[in-house]
């Protein structure tokens, strides 16, 4: 809870003081990825809800054509995807788009096409550091502050709920980290732990989307191995070069 705070304070009151970006990049340089170097430059990787920031060297994913993505399909069934085909699967600001009680089914068909041993990226609003922002600054917000001005499609309360999208497409439900991290476990994933958006993609392919800020929960997990998968069965498959260089890249973080 106090460390939810401080990032929240930091944001709306350090961050404008001089020479407050100084503080922000010596915690980007000590940050290391979560993603393993391997899996971004040599796994197969697949963008959901890519929206119009197409990610390069992903397959994106979206249900509007007019986005232009790779394959206009449904990120909640996969359907065009074959069984354990990807080696990292991101889904930025996807998730609250779905019920609650859909959201396992959702995730269960994510953790379908994601090989053994490789990653699912989850972004969601991080509704904990968004109320504090809430009571930090109210105007915009409070209708009884003197700042208020009624939402419109733009600022961090539309962002919340997505109220520039089409009713049937805005945001169905709301995550803290602990509900997100038991939900994706539960989903028989394992949390690697949170990204810090400055050293991971999108960011460092120079592309900033919804999961580039302070407010966004960005986790990390790996597909957990289960009775009778793939990658228990001895001898069952050789592991290939990435998977190789994936341990190769833990073993040096």
């Amino acid at each position: 809870m106090l460390q939810t705070f401080v990032s929240v304070f930091y944001d709306l009151v350090l961050a404008r003081l001089p020479g407050a970006w100084r503080a922000r990049e010596w915690r980007a340089r000590r940050a290391r990825p979560l993603v393993p170097s391997a899996i971004y430059e040599h796994g197969k990787k697949l963008n959901l809800g890519s929206s119009s920031r197409l990610l390069p060297g992903y397959v994106n994913v979206d249900m509007l054509a007019e986005n232009h993505p790779d394959i206009v399909g449904d990120v909640a069934t996969l359907d065009f995807a074959h069984d354990e085909e990807y080696d990292l699967v991101r889904a930025s600001h996807v998730l609250e788009h779905f019920a609650n009680e859909d959201c396992p089914r959702v995730l269960t068909q994510w953790r379908r096409v994601i090989r053994p041993g490789g990653y699912l990226v989850v972004c969601c609003p991080d509704y904990l550091r968004l109320s504090w922002r809430a009571l930090l600054q109210p105007a915009g917000f409070d209708p009884a502050s003197r700042g208020y001005r009624p939402p419109r499609h733009e600022g961090w309360t539309a962002g919340l709920y997505a109220l520039d999208l089409p009713p049937d497409l805005r945001h169905k439900t709301v995550f803290t980290e602990p509900a997100l991290r038991g939900l994706v476990e539960r989903a028989g994933f394992t949390v690697v732990g949170r990204q810090v958006y400055q050293v991971e993609h999108p960011y460092t392919l120079g592309i900033e989307d919804d999961s580039c800020s302070v407010y966004s929960m960005n986790l990390v997990a790996r597909k957990t191995a289960t009775n009778g998968s793939r990658d228990d069965r001895p001898g069952r498959h050789a592991p290939s070069r990435l998977h190789d260089d994936s341990r190769e890249a833990r073993k040096e973080a």
